[in-house]
């Protein structure tokens, strides 16, 4: 009898592991996003693999320390035992000495991250030659490979994907985020990118300048003063220019990376971090995964990324309930350019990961354009005087929204309208003749692609296409005749 009972998501989403399996797979990798409870669905799922197959041989795998201990610790509350638990490097180590070990099954924890690559290899070379297929579940919440040589469908054949963000978020088992992207005066220009991702030391030496510094503190106190917050960087240095950056201005922080602190530091800081309400940790790829503390209450991304993966993993450490300390939202400020520029989007955006795996070099389609709420005048308590004062809201918002989600502000139709044909940039800067046929069929063609992602209902297409015609009119003199408009946006805006 467990102590943890599995959710109706979580029976289902190992219901369709186990299918997969029964239809003669052995390598399945299982998308389940952050928050959903991957370990306690392993677990279930081993434990329904153990009632089955009692003397099955199991190794559960993972990349960090932290992932172990509650790897462990999940497997005992479920009665588990018997099941190594081990780092990968470790078992590589044990692959080189003894290469015939051999186990029915093997679960792979965050098998995005490369380090898991040489090990499916070796298991794919032995179920070539002819020996017994060992059973390899990969589990991620963004499963899209680390590397674009390695895509995971080179390693695995087939995937099952799990309960969506928003659908965690509807069930009341995640926290509901609010975006923000303050304008900074970064200059990307300066950061090329090396092996599809951005250089990590060009990407320090810019963000360290003095003013990029400063406006991580500004973004703080504008957005999420007196929150506990972590704080991703860029560099070492750059971590640790951010951290005394904080604390000059007499805020309680901390920096933490991987190079410059043992093992028991690490463990007493993330206690701090737990314990202390205001306290802001600043870190460089340690709170990535592996890391769940519920209180954590705001998120300040100060870097720029082409992982999408990275992006996802390091927003959904705000994303845990924390019932004990009433946390109802958590904050992202963006500081690096990532969601607009690299269109990732909301830390919720819908992704299509069964596409991302069947199709790793197919480009995605990115997320819908954006912009920022324009009421100045939101209610809130000065956390020093304990009066009610007026603040702006500025928070990231859907380009077609018509209401700000966060602070209720109803936006006129036509300014919404407006923001989003600056945005799409359909409109010619050369006088079009009054009739051209050619450039009606044109504009339309753009608006129909540009607003596909967007969700807008049927009359609110022809709604935005009547508007950009308006403006098309206003601005080159071009009129088709009304008959064939309405026929098209008839068609087009269905």
């Amino acid at each position: 009898m467990t102590a943890i009972k599995p959710r109706d998501y979580q029976i289902e989403f190992v219901n369709s592991i186990i299918k997969k399996l029964s239809e003669g797979h052995t390598r399945v990798c299982c998308q389940l996003a952050t928050g959903a409870g991957k370990t306690i669905c392993f677990s279930y799922l081993l434990q329904r693999y153990l009632s089955r197959y009692p003397s099955a041989k199991i190794a559960i795998l993972v990349h960090r320390q932290e992932l172990m201990m509650q790897t462990k610790k999940t497997l005992s509350i479920f009665g588990i035992e018997n099941v190594y638990v081990e780092m990968v490097e470790t078992f590589n180590n044990k692959l080189k000495k003894v290469p015939d070990i051999y186990f029915d099954l093997i679960i792979l924890d965050e098998t995005h991250i490369g380090n898991f690559f040489k090990l499916i290899d070796h298991f794919i070379e032995r179920e070539r030659a002819g020996q017994k297929a060992t059973i390899i579940l990969g589990f991620s919440a963004t499963p899209k490979s680390s590397s674009k040589k390695h895509p995971l469908n080179g390693y695995y054949q087939a995937i099952v994907t799990g309960v969506e963000i928003n659908k965690l978020i509807e069930l009341q088992h995640l926290s509901p985020a609010i975006h923000h992207a303050p304008p900074t005066q970064l200059n990307s220009k300066n950061i090329k990118v090396t092996a599809g991702e951005y250089n990590m030391a060009a990407m320090g030496i810019e963000f360290s300048k003095p003013k990029l510094v400063d406006a991580v503190v500004d973004a703080y106190e504008k957005f999420c003063k007196g929150k506990k917050t972590l704080v991703f960087n860029t560099t070492i240095e750059h971590s640790n220019l951010v951290h005394e950056c904080f604390k000059n201005n007499g805020y309680n922080s901390r920096s933490l990376d991987s190079k410059s602190v043992t093992d028991e530091v690490r463990k007493e800081t993330f206690e701090w971090l737990s314990n202390t309400p205001n306290a802001i940790l600043n870190n460089v790829g340690i709170a990535t995964t592996g890391f769940d503390d519920p209180t954590i209450e705001a998120i300040i991304f100060n870097r720029k990324t082409k992982s999408l993966p990275l992006w996802l993993q390091c927003c959904g450490r705000g994303s845990r309930l924390s019932p004990q300390t009433g946390k109802e939202y958590f904050i992202i400020i963006d500081l690096g350019d990532n969601i607009r520029g690299e269109k990732f989007g909301y830390w919720n955006e819908k992704h299509d990961w069964k596409g991302y795996f069947y199709n790793p070099d197919k480009p995605g389609e990115g997320a819908p354009p954006m912009k920022v709420c324009p009421n100045e005048k939101v209610p809130t308590i000065d956390t020093q005087t304990g009066k009610e004062i007026l603040v702006p809201c500025e928070a990231l918002i859907y380009m077609a929204a018509t209401i700000c989600p966060y602070c209720g502000f109803e936006m006129p139709r036509q300014t919404v309208y407006s923001d989003m044909i600056m945005e799409l940039e359909i409109l010619p800067d050369t006088p079009i003749r009054k009739n051209s046929q050619t450039f009606l069929h044109s504009l339309i063609k753009q608006i129909t692609e540009r607003i596909k992602p967007l969700q807008l209902t049927t009359n609110e297409k022809k709604e935005m296409m009547f508007y950009a015609f308006k403006e098309a009119h206003e601005k080159t003199g071009f009129e088709p005749k009304q008959h064939i408009l309405s026929h098209l946006v008839s068609v087009y805006g269905k």
